[in-house]
């Protein structure tokens, strides 16, 4: 990755489309193994996305990505933002009743669990279900991410009975995604 991003640069302009898109994956390969400049490699991908004509959709998943780090970090009040703005170009750039848009409210409510604003953490969670629900063949994948929000928030608000079936369904579709013996799974 490090080789493709010096040879994009040298290359110029014309191949910062694929620079941006080897800088979120150095990213994610940084943050995986805990070395602190995924967030300037992150930072670098934002930054060529923002002027790209057609780098919205990478901008809108760096943003998402940018807001699951910050989270981690106790950067809340940037995490929040990051999230936001990445749910205003998912609604953009795929309409507002799609998969990505229900993406990024579960990223939203992500972030507002760990802000402990629970009640709109919650129906960000449920507006997330209700569109992947809709959709005719929703992923196992977003399911289960958004049934785990859904079932941590109401853990949180105290109602362990309705979290139980809400998590129960989530590993159900963990076990699709990653099987029985992933770590997401347990």
């Amino acid at each position: 990755l490090r080789e493709c991003i010096e040879l994009c640069r040298r290359l110029g302009p014309d191949h910062d489309q694929t620079r941006a898109a080897a800088l979120a994956d150095l990213s994610a390969g940084l943050w995986e193994v805990g070395d602190p400049g995924w967030r300037a490699a992150l930072e670098e991908s934002i930054a060529l996305n923002r002027r790209l004509y057609d780098g919205r959709v990478n901008l809108a998943t760096s943003l998402s990505n940018l807001a699951d780090s910050l989270i981690e970090e106790e950067a809340f009040e940037a995490a929040e933002a990051a999230a936001r703005e990445s749910l205003a170009l998912r609604r953009e750039l795929f309409g507002p009743d799609s998969s990505p848009v229900a993406f990024a409210h579960a990223r939203l409510g992500t972030v507002l669990l760990a802000r402990s604003n629970l009640t709109a953490a919650l129906e960000e969670a449920l507006r997330a279900r209700a569109l992947l629900e809709a959709d005719a063949s929703p992923s196992s994948r977003d399911l289960q991410f958004v049934l785990r929000l859904q079932g941590r928030v109401l853990n949180s608000l105290g109602r362990p009975e309705e979290a139980e079936p809400v998590l129960r369904l989530a590993h159900t579709h963990a076990v699709r995604v990653v099987g029985p013996d992933h770590t997401a799974t347990h």
